[in-house]
């Protein structure tokens, strides 16, 4: 379903396949017509934001341009690239590329985002925004997390979609406090920390996402009522997922080997503290190597309680499957393999 390629070999492959500018909707602006710089020499912020102000929606050919685009109280925007041509990198390494507060209804799609690590912001910064959706981007090189979403007076509808989410500091994505979200069909590689990042974020659904060799594939706490299905995480520094005070939440047909890469066998492939009401059924674990990485399968502390395991495969190389502690109450495991 998925296929990687290194950062150098998207880029020259848009080029060379003929990724010029798209033909401009009568109804949008084109940004480079608003004066913005298709070569990446000058700050095409003001270009952008004028551009924005006389019309809500732009698309945009290809070229690199530089900017630190902040939208305030902009709803029903639509910011459209050609594809992963069309590239930005910040002006200022200090502020995120992408700043959106208080924007609603409105869509960013079909562009690159490069980074700059000289700087510790975020690719793409979201604050009580809502029913937004950033997809088929590709934001990488970043101290601060790909795509940040949190709730100051409430987020809710944030959407990443379609997305490559790659070689970032902090997180491919990081959501605090955001509520109703969907993170679904992306890429999300070589984070240093954490590929999917989530805090005090509920009623979520987290699908088909392809999360490999993050620091902890997915680290949630304070969650409630989220889902997460057929997503394959895979060769995790440490963790594949780790989840802390999370409640109501239903785990079914993931995929997850061969994590814990950096410390083989001190590190579970899924892990749970004071977590309760949960239901994890009808995934895949297993390693392909002779030595097994992770510790157990699943670990659940003391602090847990009402848990359903069942119907899930541990593949036979594991140390041990489960590692539940017995004062954990009310844990129901059956029909496992």
């Amino acid at each position: 379903m998925y296929r990687l390629f290194p950062l150098s070999v998207m880029m020259i492959s848009a080029a060379s396949s003929g990724c010029y500018a798209k033909p401009i909707d009568p109804q949008s602006n084109n940004g480079v017509e608003e004066s913005a710089d298709p070569a990446g020499v000058r700050d095409s912020t003001k270009a952008f934001a004028g551009a924005l102000k006389r019309s809500p929606s732009i698309k945009l050919p290809c070229g690199t341009y530089r900017m630190n685009l902040e939208l305030t109280n902009a709803n029903n925007i639509s910011f459209e690239g050609s594809g992963s041509c069309t590239i930005f990198k910040p002006a200022n390494p200090t502020l995120p590329v992408i700043s959106i507060t208080s924007t609603n209804f409105s869509e960013f799609k079909s562009f690159s985002i490069i980074g700059d690590l000289r700087g510790s912001a975020s690719g793409i910064f979201v604050k009580s925004s809502g029913n937004t959706m950033f997809s088929k981007i590709m934001v990488s090189g970043f101290r601060g997390a790909g795509v940040q979403c949190v709730g100051g007076t409430g987020s809710s509808g944030i959407k990443v979609t379609e997305s490559y989410l790659l070689d970032n500091v902090e997180a491919g994505i990081s959501y605090e406090n955001c509520q109703d979200f969907f993170i679904r069909e992306n890429n999300i590689g070589k984070n240093n920390e954490f590929g999917i990042l989530l805090k005090n974020s509920s009623a979520g659904q987290i699908v088909s996402n392809y999360i490999w060799e993050n620091g902890v594939a997915i680290s949630a706490s304070g969650i409630y009522y989220d889902w997460f299905s057929k997503n394959r995480l895979t060769q995790s520094k440490r963790e594949g997922f780790k989840c802390e005070d999370c409640a109501y939440i239903n785990i079914s047909d993931n995929q997850s080997y061969q994590n814990s890469t950096s410390g083989k066998g001190v590190y579970d492939e899924w892990k749970f503290r004071y977590s309760r009401n949960m239901i994890f059924s009808n995934n895949i674990l297993y390693d392909w190597t002779a030595t097994p990485h992770v510790r157990y399968g699943i670990s659940i502390d003391k602090t847990s309680s009402k848990i359903i395991v069942d119907n899930n495969i541990f593949e036979n190389q594991y140390i041990a499957p489960f590692l539940v502690d017995q004062s954990a109450e009310k844990i129901t495991i059956k029909d496992n393999q």
